[in-house]
């Protein structure tokens, strides 16, 4: 059960992170805007990572 709401407060956190990371691409590209980016991108990337561990171990293949 706990692995569960882990894997959704994951996901959901993820759409947030996506979300952010739109409005701020739609926004002019100066260095403080591209350093944010990069950071959000590599949030999302820790996310990702994080989900698939959580399946494997669960036994379910991505």
């Amino acid at each position: 059960m706990e692995k569960e709401e882990r894997i959704k407060f994951l996901k959901k956190e993820l759409l947030e992170l996506n979300k952010k990371l739109i409005e701020k691409q739609q926004k002019k590209l100066t260095p403080g805007v591209k350093r944010h980016i990069q950071s959000l991108k590599s949030q999302r990337r820790k996310i990702v990572r994080q989900l698939i561990e959580l399946e494997k171990s669960e036994g379910g293949e991505r």
